[in-house]
């Protein structure tokens, strides 16, 4: 299921190549209901569970500017640069299962691990317009601790518009993230596959 979320994102550099800093919260229902195939904690095998979900995620990474080509298109400056460096990703995770039955049974599996992350971006700037694009990934060796385990990836793509002869620019992208983890819950056995996605809205300032 998709809603509103929120998440902040600090640079400090030029906006490409520097330290970067962000915080996403996320807060939703699973899409849809499922049977369970077998007990876990105080939810039974063949009762009809929901998913209710809360994360915090914290991202520190540094990016080294590679390369930095330009060029023109149409009669305007195209820009175009990569970079390459390390992402450090923690995130903290409750999952409260619910059975469908109003005012019945519930778990909650709580979970977090940290994970580096091996990252690399491009820009194309022409104009005012400015695409991104960034991915990382972290394969099961870059897993540092707590519940995440086997290979992580995260892909955003952001296309900006700067306001003339402004600070400020505006911005519409998309991410795809998946993680994988498991673990003990208070006894009871889990292991969990998510795949987080959706579409991003906001603006940014420089300073």
């Amino acid at each position: 299921r998709h809603r509103e979320d929120v998440g902040l994102r600090a640079d400090i550099g030029d906006g490409f190549g520097g330290i970067r800093a962000e915080y996403y919260r996320l807060d939703m229902d699973t899409s849809r209901t499922g049977e369970l195939q077998h007990d876990w904690g105080r939810l039974l095998q063949g009762d009809m569970v929901s998913i209710y979900a809360e994360m915090d995620e914290l991202r520190v990474g540094y990016l080294e500017p590679l390369a930095d080509i330009r060029t023109e298109y149409r009669n305007e400056e195209l820009r175009i640069q990569f970079a390459s460096g390390g992402v450090f990703a923690t995130r903290s995770m409750t999952l409260n299962g619910r059975e469908e039955t109003p005012g019945t049974r519930s778990q909650d599996l709580e979970m977090d691990g940290d994970v580096l992350y091996l990252a690399a971006r491009a820009r194309a700037t022409w104009m005012q317009f400015a695409f991104d694009l960034d991915y990382a990934i972290a394969p099961e060796e870059l897993v540092l601790s707590g519940d995440i385990e086997d290979f992580s990836q995260d892909i955003e793509a952001r296309l900006s518009y700067q306001l003339p002869q402004r600070d400020i620019s505006f911005f519409a992208g998309m991410r795809y993230s998946t993680i994988s983890a498991s673990g003990d819950a208070n006894g009871f056995k889990y292991s969990n596959e998510m795949t987080i996605d959706g579409f991003q809205l906001g603006f940014t300032v420089t300073f």
